[in-house]
Formats: structure tokens, sequence, C-alpha cells
């Protein structure tokens, strides 16, 4: 694959896949349908832009069984409670609710700077707790485990997840803002001195803390996986997307870091890639090195 992209695949009418196969004649890009069962795997696919993410979600669905679902991207798209039509922002809440295993690499987006009993901690802002179901079937790929915080105007929604919180084997720690006036046995209470940082709005401080464990690709007991790829993970000004912003996370070479350390550990049988809207030299670029770095590891 890695001398002529022969498993190269774009849904039909998708205008970036056809920009791509024009500026760089090597790119040989076969349309298909999204019941894509029958083709030859691996395969990359070129996905659109990442307002056309949820296409991934029909992909899924019509390849059978596999061990684990890589979600690489600057969001978690697990969407809000009140949306429920699957689209790009919620379309994980579907799989989760499908019984695959998602792993999240690369969610930076509402991220807020804290200090937590005195220890300087990224924590992510989450106001859709209730869309983190199951949660045994959630891992952050991390060094040190994810802190998300519940903001008090949703921790009615945290109240209504406690029981299987306190089940979870992936949640570490639950720490509860003493105003809130609710007690747990596997909870820890804090206090407006232990946390310092400055919410949107006064109903949007952490009325509850979560924190991950962390998971590295070694304690992830995968064989067979799917890997999707939202290029707004990358740093701003290497890619126009609609949703990059100051806290993504990625250089290009660490992106691909990342997905090489996954098709090395595991038996990748497709991938497949969004992001930008718009398409000058610079980006077309960028999209066909990503693209035939990651089919050479294949």
């Amino acid at each position: 694959m890695s001398n002529n992209l022969t498993n190269l695949y774009y849904i039909k009418g998708d205008r970036i896949a056809k920009k791509l196969s024009k500026y760089c004649q090597k790119v040989n890009l076969s349309p298909v349908p999204f019941d894509i069962k029958n083709i030859s795997q691996p395969f990359f696919l070129i996905n659109g832009d990442n307002n056309h993410h949820h296409r991934t979600y029909k992909v899924i669905k019509s390849l059978g069984s596999f061990d684990g679902y890589f979600h690489i991207d600057h969001h978690d798209d697990l969407g809000l409670a009140s949306v429920r039509k699957v689209q790009y922002d919620n379309f994980v809440y579907h799989l989760l609710k499908n019984s695959y295993k998602v792993v999240f690499v690369g969610q930076k987006y509402w991220k807020r700077e804290t200090v937590f009993y005195n220890e300087k901690i990224d924590m992510l802002f989450r106001n859709n707790i209730e869309h983190y179901y199951p949660i045994d079937n959630i891992y952050f790929l991390s060094d040190v485990g994810e802190y998300i915080f519940i903001p008090i105007s949703h921790f009615n929604e945290l109240i209504l997840k406690m029981p299987e919180l306190v089940k979870s084997k992936n949640i570490e720690e639950i720490y509860i803002l003493d105003e809130m006036n609710y007690k747990n046995v596997k909870s820890r209470t804090f206090t407006r001195r232990d946390l310092i940082h400055e919410p949107f709005a006064p109903d949007l401080y952490a009325g509850a803390i979560i924190k991950f464990k962390s998971f590295s690709l070694s304690d992830l007991d995968f064989n067979k996986v799917y890997i999707s790829i939202d290029l707004d993970v990358l740093k701003i000004g290497l890619l126009h997307t609609p949703w990059t912003d100051d806290f993504s996370l990625y250089t290009i070479s660490e992106l691909l870091n990342e997905i090489r350390k996954i098709i090395k550990k595991y038996e990748v049988i497709g991938i497949d890639i969004c992001g930008p809207d718009y398409l000058d030299i610079e980006t077309l670029k960028n999209i066909l090195f990503i693209i035939f770095k990651i089919s050479s590891m294949l």
C-alpha cells in the first residue's frame, strides 16, 4: 500500500477527495458507499471536512465486530443530551450506545487551567457527562489520567450517573464541591479554596471533578482496531479546519507518532481522516504528506 495507495477510498461526491486526486496523480482514489464491509483491509478513507465526521459511524456500523475504536480528535464528539440525531458532534455517543470501546486521543477543547490542591492541572470542562456511557467503555490515552470537571449547572446529571461512576474500573477519583451537600463513600469533598480557576460564568464553577485512570496502549486488551482522525487536533496554522482552536494539541510529526504506535501495537482494519473545509496549496501538501506517511505504516 505504501507504493501506490491501492486501498485509498473516498465517499462518492466528496469535494476534498476530488481536489486531492486532481492535485496529485499518485493518489488513486476509489469511490465507496458507506457500506464498505467487502473492501480489502486495511483501508484508508478520505472522509471530507470535519462537519461530515459522522460518516465514520455509518462506516463502522458496516464493518462488523472489532475490539477498539481510536478517536483522534480535538473534541470528544459525544454531543449534548438535547440532540438525538447522529451528527458530526455526537456520533461517538452513538458508538458507545452500540457497545463499541472508545479510546480518546488528543481531546483538549474547553480546557481550563486550574490550581487544584496547590498543583497546576489542566482540566476538561464538560457539560455532557450523561453521554459518558458506559464509562467502562471509555479510555483516555494519557500518562497521568484526565481530569474532567462538571459545572454546578450540570451537577444533577452527575448524580444520576454516580452509581456507575463509583463502580467503574476506569475512574480513579471523584471529587465533590462541599456546597453541593452531596456525600458518597467513594468521593472526596473539596472547597473553593482547593480549586482555583476562572469560570465562564458563576454557575459554571466546578461542582464535581472526575479523574479518569491513565491508560497506555499496553493496558488495552485489543486485537483489531479502527482509527478515525480529525485534523482539528493539529495546532493552529498547520491546516485550516472549522474547529481548530488555541488548545489544539499536535504538530504533524507528533500526530504521526501517535498513529505509528497504534499501528505497531494492533491490527488496524481501517483508518479514516477528515478536517479541512478549505484547501489551499499548503493544506493540500500537508494532507498528502500525512496520507502517504500513514499509508507507509500499514
